[in-house]
Order: C-alpha cells, then sequence, then structure tokens
C-alpha cells in the first residue's frame, strides 16, 4: 500500500521536529564526528588535508548514522523489543519516538532509507574521484550498517552485532576518511581504528544491558543476553581493560604519537564505570551513571587523542 504524506507526518509540526531530532542525536552520532575529526588530524600530520573531500566524507558517514538510528527503531518497534521495554533510559531502549507517538514507524522508515540513500551516494562520489578501495569499504560499511538493524540479516541475533559496530566505528570509518584523503590503506590507521572500535563496541554493550529483558524476550540475542547481565557486567570490566592494554601497546610501539599518553585521564570514567556496573548490572537507574560515563569516556578518549595526533612532532 502506498505510504500517504500524512503517514509520515505526526499532526504536530514541533512533535515531529522534536521527535527527529530525538532519533538522530544520540551519542553514537558523536561518536561518527569524533572519528571522522580523528582521521583528518592523522592525515595532517604528515600530508595535506582536503577540507572539501574530508567534509563530504564526514557527511556521508553521518547520513548513514542517522539512518542506521531510523532503521533501528523502526525494526525494533516492528519485532516488539522497544514496544515491551519496560526500564527505557535516556540512553538506551531507542529514542521511544514512536511509542510516545512523535513519529510515525512510516515516517522513520522512509527517512531512514533516505539518509542511507544519500550517504551512499556521496560515497560513491568520492569513489569515482579516489579510487574504488572506497566504494568496497562503503559496501561492507552500509553492510554491516543495515546488517545490524534488518531482520532478514540481524546480525544481533546471530551474535555479530556488537562486531559489525567496532568494525564500522573503528577500522572502516577510520580507514575510509583516510584513504579519500591519501589514496592509500595504512596497517597503523587500521590499529588505531580497531581501537576505536573497541570503545564503540564497549559503548554498545554497556547500553545493552538495560534492554536485557526486553532484547531476550523478543529474541534478539546478543551476548548480554547470551551471557546473563552478571557475566556481562565482568565481560565489560574486561573490555574495558583491552582498551587501555592495546593503547599502551600501540604507545609504546610508536604507532600512536608520544602525546597519547594523555588518554589515560580517562581511566577516570573507567575506573567508576566499572564499580558501577559490577555493583548494579541488575538496576537499572543505579546502572545509568556507568552508561553515561562509557560515552564520556569514548568521546573523551577520541577528542584526546585527536589532539595527540594535532600536537606538533619534536
Amino acid at each position: 500500500m502506498p505510504v500517504k504524506i500524512r503517514q509520515l507526518i505526526s499532526r504536530s509540526p514541533t512533535q515531529w521536529v522534536k521527535g527527529w531530532l530525538r532519533v538522530l542525536g544520540p551519542p553514537f552520532i558523536a561518536l561518527t564526528i569524533v572519528v571522522s575529526l580523528l582521521g583528518a588530524a592523522i592525515v595532517s600530520r604528515n600530508a595535506h588535508l582536503d577540507l572539501r573531500l574530508w567534509i563530504l566524507s564526514a557527511l556521508s558517514l553521518v547520513l548513514i548514522h542517522f539512518g542506521t538510528s531510523s532503521l533501528n527503531d523502526y525494526f525494533d518497534f516492528r519485532s516488539g523489543t522497544d514496544n515491551i521495554n519496560q526500564t527505557p533510559t535516556p540512553l538506551s531502549g531507542g529514542s521511544r519516538v514512536i511509542q510516545e507517538g512523535m513519529l510515525s514507524p512510516q515516517a522513520l522508515l522512509a527517512g531512514g532509507s533516505l539518509f542511507i540513500a544519500i550517504g551512499s551516494s556521496i560515497g560513491i562520489y568520492l569513489a569515482m574521484l579516489k579510487g574504488w578501495p572506497i566504494f568496497l569499504l562503503g559496501i561492507i560499511g552500509v553492510f554491516l550498517a543495515v546488517g545490524y538493524v534488518h531482520p532478514k540479516v540481524n546480525l544481533s541475533k546471530r551474535g555479530l552485532g556488537e562486531f559489525a559496530v567496532a568494525v564500522s566505528f573503528g577500522p572502516i570509518m577510520l580507514s575510509g576518511v583516510y584513504y579519500v584523503q591519501t589514496q592509500a590503506v595504512d596497517l597503523n590507521v587500521i590499529l588505531i581504528g580497531c581501537l576505536m572500535g573497541l570503545l564503540a563496541g564497549c559503548t554498545l554493550w554497556i547500553n545493552e544491558i538495560p534492554d536485557y529483558e526486553a532484547d531476550k524476550t523478543t529474541g534478539k540475542t546478543n551476548w548480554v543476553v547470551r551471557l546473563g547481565k552478571k557475566k556481562a557486567s565482568y565481560v565489560y570490566v574486561a573490555w574495558l581493560f583491552l582498551i587501555y592494554f592495546f593503547s599502551l601497546i600501540l604507545i609504546t610501539n610508536n604507532i600512536l604519537p608520544k602525546f597519547s599518553w594523555i588518554v589515560l585521564a580517562t581511566l577516570i570514567f573507567s575506573i567508576r564505570s566499572a564499580r558501577v556496573a559490577l555493583r548494579n548490572y541488575n538496576e537499572v537507574e543505579k546502572l545509568l551513571p556507568a552508561n553515561a560515563l562509557t560515552i564520556a569516556l569514548t568521546l573523551t578518549y577520541g577528542i584526546l587523542l585527536t589532539i595527540a595526533f594535532l600536537i606538533p612532532q619534536s
């Protein structure tokens, strides 16, 4: 049945605008921007940064991310996951715009598809300018992004959701920004991308804990559901340890610049969030500070690492 315009816009234009801002405003969007900025900093350390190409790269990534967020809400509505979630928080459980009547399901489906189409078109344009590897990275990135939420692929249900997010936000995204500027594949950039992927995956992991009951009921068998909340909280702490262990390896091997030691300042977030997660994995309201601290950790880490690359080499 054709979708009518009135199905895409809620009765109140103000509610419609507020609804889209809520869908498109999660902290993960900020992470996309931070990774794009990190890519620019890495390039500018040794080469000229083409600002126009960087803006197009970042815009493509942000639009595809916008689209994925929209489709995630749509498919979680269709599966019933967000509908039965009794413990939604500002950082988990979806944007709730459908449940609160701010946007229609059709609006999210149409908007998400449009965002991904426009973002992919920009990616194709960049591939035509700078080479087929960009197209290949784009295909992989879009597949992982859409496959994470689409019920026919459902990477999350297959236990690959956390991996998909880590790869998308890490090596795929950072390598794409870097290749557009340099037309080169760099192992060091891939390793730094893996580090950012660990941060993104860790953020997703802690945000899955409050959704445990709803995800389990609807068969969204991510790794938190498979392990249970208690074991998942221990894995979360191990994940935090791995982030810093990998960081030290990259710093001591000169893959990260020497000023990257400033990222250790984020330990203040990690230690606090680890304590909260281990004590309160079974109480959503008390766990919420750990969710917020992990997001703060991820964004602050990315910003500090970007600054480290911008500090002139001695």
